[in-house]
């Protein structure tokens, strides 16, 4: 299979392995973590923790940055290939936990998804966040009010906690290492074969290092920062509280709270970062970032999204307070005639998303029901094949002009899916297109 991609997965040693795919497929949706899958015969080597990255020489924006799912490798004896399946690196947020706490109207959500030890953001937890399982270490000849973390954590598993020790924290005081365990002052840390102690100096339960809480600089790094465009404003009131759950969870109630639409971008270092907005595109309707005319595509389709998510005339929400109704005539498209004033909506069934969260104000049910409606109002698609573009988002604004009947007409929708994928002769770009826009608050 000819491919103009390199795939090199990295294994937990540094080792690097070239991989030669005789099939694959890499998905990016739009609001969703990246995907990708495929088919080789070289994999063995590979660790089953390893990262992997598939870039495409001179581009800046890798086409996947990510971690190993999923693999299965049957005997030689089969002569079957191996099969991987790779999620991006913001899917680990299923699989790391937040510091529990209430995030208010006196929070920024730029901070709240921060990445520095000042913010004490989520991404900055999903790196370097140590686990709340801490015990009291005066039986084990600690002084009072030091603390040992789990079992593993010393220097004999720097698979763990590398060594020499990453900066440790308590809340933002960064802690200064003790010469040994009961020489431990307030605010320092030891670490032993098989522990890392930290001393508060405060009895359990109050003292614990769990309450304030305490990080190891990036020792489990997620791969993962702040990017831009991000909120300038805080949270609406009365806020979001981060319960025991996931961050992935955490961060979806924020993002939802607040209309806000989000990406996980690759750079070129292999990490990802996060960006968020109101609304995240380039490009507009009447200014696409890319066009393209039926001539240019290797194939098209039409078709419906899930109904059970687009589609829909209206959302009613039930917030704290109360509940909350928000119709929104569709945009422009697929014979809408949006710009000579006409809003109404093509005859048909009528859809309501219904849906209810408590926890919500009335400011905080607008903004999210103005953004649902936005985004998932139409449920009708426009997906092309064509030659690969590196450089197009999720979010970002395209025009297909199509020529054959029936389907013949200007579409211009914004990416809901880009992906790519092997064919016979060279990569092949779907792109899946929508018109679901967050409306403007």
């Amino acid at each position: 299979m000819p491919t103009d991609l390199s795939f090199v997965a990295t294994n937990p040693d540094g080792s690097t392995l070239s991989l030669k795919p005789i099939e694959y497929r890499a998905d990016w949706p739009h609001m969703g973590h990246q995907r990708l899958s495929f088919q080789c015969f070289d994999g063995q080597t590979v660790d089953e923790r390893a990262k992997i990255n598939v870039t495409k020489a001179g581009e800046t924006m890798p086409v996947f940055c990510g971690w190993f799912d999923k693999i299965s490798r049957p005997s030689f004896k089969s002569k079957k290939p191996q099969e991987y399946h790779c999620l991006g690196h913001s899917a680990i947020l299923h699989h790391r936990f937040p510091h529990v706490r209430a995030y208010t109207s006196n929070d920024a959500i730029s901070n709240i998804f921060g990445d520095t030890v000042a913010s004490q953001g989520i991404l900055f937890q999903a790196g370097s966040l140590m686990p709340p399982n801490w015990q009291d270490a005066s039986s084990m000849g600690a002084p009072a009010g030091t603390y040992s973390a789990p079992y593993y954590t010393g220097t004999g598993f720097p698979q763990r906690i590398p060594v020499p020790t990453p900066a440790v924290y308590l809340g933002t005081t960064l802690l200064t290492q003790a010469a040994s365990l009961a020489g431990m002052a307030v605010n320092q840390w030891f670490r032993d074969t098989d522990y890392l102690y930290v001393r508060t100096g405060v009895a359990d339960p109050e003292g614990n290092p769990k309450n304030y809480p305490c990080y190891v600089l990036n020792y489990k790094n997620a791969h993962l920062c702040k990017g831009s465009p991000m909120p300038t404003w805080n949270l609406s009131s009365p806020g979001v509280p981060a319960v025991h759950e996931r961050l992935i969870t955490t961060l979806n109630r924020v993002m939802s709270h607040e209309g806000l639409e989000w990406n996980f971008v690759n750079r070129s270092d292999g990490d990802q970062e996060l960006r968020c907005d109101l609304q995240l595109y380039n490009g507009w309707y009447d200014n696409p970032v890319k066009a393209y005319i039926e001539a240019d595509l290797v194939d098209f389709e039409v078709g419906t999204l899930d109904a059970a998510n687009y589609g829909f005339d209206s959302v009613v929400m039930k917030g704290r307070d109360c509940t909350f109704g928000y119709s929104f005539w569709p945009p422009a498209r697929f014979g809408r005639d949006y710009h000579t004033g006409n809003y109404s909506p093509s005859a048909g069934v009528w859809k309501e998303h219904v849906t209810s969260d408590i926890s919500m104000s009335y400011d905080q049910v607008f903004r999210c029901t103005s953004a649902m409606i936005g985004q998932t109002c139409d449920e009708r698609y426009l997906k092309i094949w064509t030659r690969p573009d590196y450089t197009l988002q999720c979010g970002d604004f395209v025009r297909v002009t199509i020529s054959s009947p029936p389907y013949n007409g200007q579409y211009d929708m914004r990416i809901l899916n880009k992906a790519f994928e092997s064919a016979l002769n060279s990569d092949v770009m779907e792109l899946t297109l929508y018109d679901g826009f967050a409306s403007d608050i």
